[in-house]
């Protein structure tokens, strides 16, 4: 039996045999799938020989009708891949092609075309503005794709555009609606990673700091955790204590003094240094209360303490206070500062390993 007359039979079959394993998708769907050739001989003429082992037929243009004249092709599994009813359609200038045809044309991969959509991008934008991926190299240095997949720097820059720009994105009232954008430089992915850099962890995302009512661009966005977040949100109340301005949650932090005990000693009346202050005063009954003298000198400790615990340290354009780097890099802050004193620059003491980290263990 020739391979046309086997893929005849198999046609016919879809279409008009309950028993075969395909027919509810043909001859059993609504409407139904049925042959409009009267004979092989038809068939054969119209559609001619198959051109090879790897095609079998496929109905086009309309993979949703008959098997017909004018509908019905050898094609390979390739082909008949782009000729699904599921396949996304784009025009562009006029010309409508599969999503897939467009990757190829314009060389951005389909998942970046199919993420832009997402993300409520323009057709026009969508096609013409390129990803610069090159080789892997290149796909690494700008964090856009690696193997195909998109990365974490990637998706937060799609999804920022997606906040302040697609009407259809659930936090658009809040971003887009609310009069927020995305500042003209960093609609290039290059240069908003340029400019803010790798994402320090899973934990992280894009946070408009210092200023939370404003827009995303240099200068005003970071990555940030989801507890730094919660600190910097236009609902905070800032406190200010010799020049330095921090939340009230970040105060108790850094005092020891929980935030309830703070809020309603301030609800009383108290300035704010008694309020961070006096939770942390020595007490012992055998010698009374605590003089002024000695008050006063826990507070000025307390004071400078504060300014060490805020003072930032900048690397290769990141600033942090010392105990982040600590907690960043691993090295205690007692053995930074150490460092630092000792004439090392910042970038060696933050990058050497602790040395009883190295030491062999005992058994």
């Amino acid at each position: 039996m020739s391979a046309e007359k086997r893929a005849w039979k198999g046609m016919m079959s879809r279409c008009y045999n309950p028993n075969n394993a395909e027919y509810l998708r043909y001859g059993g769907a609504n409407p139904p799938i049925i042959v409009e050739f009267d004979s092989f001989e038809q068939f054969l003429a119209e559609i001619g020989p198959r051109p090879g082992p790897e095609y079998s037929l496929d109905r086009y243009p309309n993979n949703a009708g008959n098997y017909a004249p004018g509908n019905v092709r050898w094609a390979t599994a390739s082909q008949q891949s782009r000729n699904l009813k599921s396949n996304t359609y784009i025009t562009f200038n006029g010309i409508t092609k599969l999503l897939v045809e467009w990757a190829e044309e314009t060389g951005i991969p389909a998942c970046t075309i199919k993420m832009r959509l997402k993300h409520g991008w323009s057709v026009d934008r969508v096609l013409t503005e390129p990803v610069h991926i090159e080789n892997i190299h290149k796909t690494i240095k700008h964090g856009a794709l690696i193997n195909g997949k998109e990365t974490p720097e990637y998706t937060s820059w799609n999804k920022m555009h997606g906040r302040c720009y697609n009407p259809n994105n659930p936090a658009y009232s809040k971003y887009g609606g609310a009069g927020i954008i995305v500042a003209q430089e960093w609609h290039s992915f290059e240069k908003f990673l340029k400019d803010i850099g790798p994402r320090p962890g899973p934990k992280h995302s894009l946070d408009r700091y210092p200023n939370n009512a404003g827009n995303y661009g240099p200068g005003n966005t970071r990555w940030a955790t989801k507890k730094e977040q919660s600190r910097n949100l236009k609902t905070n109340h800032l406190y200010e204590l010799d020049g330095i301005i921090r939340t009230i949650t970040e105060w108790a932090e850094l005092c020891g003094v929980s935030v309830p005990t703070i809020s309603i000693r301030l609800s009383r009346g108290w300035d704010l240094r008694r309020a961070l202050t006096t939770g942390r005063l020595p007490s012992n009954p055998k010698r009374g209360p605590t003089s002024e003298a000695v008050k006063s000198k826990i507070s000025i400790a307390l004071s400078a303490t504060l300014r060490a615990k805020s003072q930032l340290y900048e690397v290769d354009g990141v600033a942090k206070t010392i105990f982040e780097w600590a907690e960043f890099c691993g090295v205690t802050v007692g053995t930074i500062k150490n460092r630092i004193k000792r004439g090392w620059d910042l970038c060696k003491a933050l990058t050497t390993p602790n040395p009883m980290s190295t030491l062999p263990v005992r058994n």
